[in-house]
């Protein structure tokens, strides 16, 4: 794993630049986090599912992503004193269920999606003057016509509207960053006051040495998803996943939101 993350290594930030300081919630098995690994530096961890803790616990142990607290629920959490004053960023990839077209897209009804308040909340935790900006993830309906993914759409920019960020967004679909798929995300990154670029001193990215896609744990043959009869397991990686943020898109996203000076 190591290994294959340094080959992947095709990104820069200049040298002189230290990474933003992050916590990440609803962090799945880190998929957002790895791609974002170049720019952010995670403190914590917000994850639910004893699965995914697993993986996130082997990505770094063996490097992959910087070693942290998982906390087990988002409603709980409340970050240290130390953690809460050194902290610049909240990077979140809230519960997609009341948003995709594969659930019931009630929006901030499910209560699974309205989750996304503790994004707010855990923001307002932070040192004011210090904490510089959000950046969240979703499926491509939260952009839908649909009333339930307007709503909560529309909740998420009167939330920034009412802290003073900044918001801007766009769209990417794994085909953008060299993979054979759609899945298109969205990428939203809300900026404190004062805060102009993001992710400071990033370079082109030639995604033409992009190759190889990621997994969390080890190789899912495609056979897997047809079997009739699935192990405990294997369903809990499946599952993964299926919910994962590809890392490779991330960090094309960032990159897109970097190049948009007039946000």
């Amino acid at each position: 794993m190591r290994a294959w993350l340094d080959s992947q290594k095709v990104w820069d930030v200049a040298d002189s630049l230290s990474k933003m300081t992050a916590i990440s919630l609803f962090s799945g098995v880190g998929g957002l986090e790895l791609g974002l690994s170049q720019f952010f530096h995670t403190l914590e961890y917000v994850e639910n599912s004893p699965f995914c803790t697993k993986v996130l616990l082997a990505r770094m142990a063996d490097g992959c992503l910087p070693s942290g607290k998982v906390i087990p629920d988002v409603k709980d959490y409340s970050p240290s004193p130390e953690v809460a004053r050194n902290t610049d960023a909240v990077l979140a990839g809230f519960p997609c269920q009341g948003v995709s077209q594969a659930g019931c897209q009630a929006g901030m009804a499910d209560e699974r999606s309205a989750l996304v308040s503790y994004v707010f909340k855990t923001w307002d935790k932070l040192l004011p003057g210090r904490r510089k900006l959000l950046l969240l993830e979703n499926v491509s309906a939260l952009l839908s016509r649909n009333p339930g993914c307007r709503g909560l759409m529309n909740y998420v920019i009167q939330e920034c509207n009412r802290r003073g960020l900044k918001l801007t967004w766009c769209s990417i679909r794994l085909s953008n960053c060299g993979l054979a798929a759609g899945r298109k995300r969205i990428f939203l990154i809300a900026r404190a006051a004062g805060v102009n670029h993001f992710p400071a001193g990033l370079k082109e990215i030639p995604f033409s040495a992009w190759q190889t896609p990621w997994n969390p744990t080890s190789t899912v043959p495609m056979e897997l998803w047809l079997k009739d009869e699935l192990t405990p397991e294997e369903r809990l990686r499946l599952k993964s996943m299926g919910n994962i943020v590809v890392p490779k898109q991330a960090a094309l996203g960032a990159c897109v939101l970097a190049k948009m000076q007039d946000v």
